[in-house]
């Protein structure tokens, strides 16, 4: 007669947590990369933390016509291509070099 173990099926929820905390972390990396190849599209989220911005400071550099306007899906749903953010951002870091220089 063999004896089996109880199987231990319940999570524990903390556990549960940090996994959907790290998976939300390893999407973001890969959205973040997705923009440093400069393919697909990002959100608004993705675009704060990639400017490393607020999510409300990249709609108000939207509105000042300092970022580009995000491509409309629907009349709710927005989305930025991402080569259009590479090239922002590198235009920008290319100013701050030329600037730092001059100083």
């Amino acid at each position: 007669m063999s004896q089996s173990k109880p199987s231990n099926t319940k999570s524990n929820p903390d556990e549960k947590a940090a996994r959907r905390q790290f998976l939300r972390h390893q999407k973001e990396l890969a959205q973040l990369a997705a923009i440093e190849t400069g393919v697909g599209f990002s959100s608004d989220k993705i675009v704060a933390i990639y400017l490393d911005a607020s999510r409300s400071t990249i709609w108000k550099w939207v509105r000042d016509g300092l970022l580009p306007r995000p491509v409309r899906i629907t009349p709710q749903f927005s989305r930025w291509e991402n080569s259009d953010l590479k090239t922002f951002k590198d235009g920008h870091t290319q100013k701050a070099r030329e600037g730092a220089n001059n100083a």
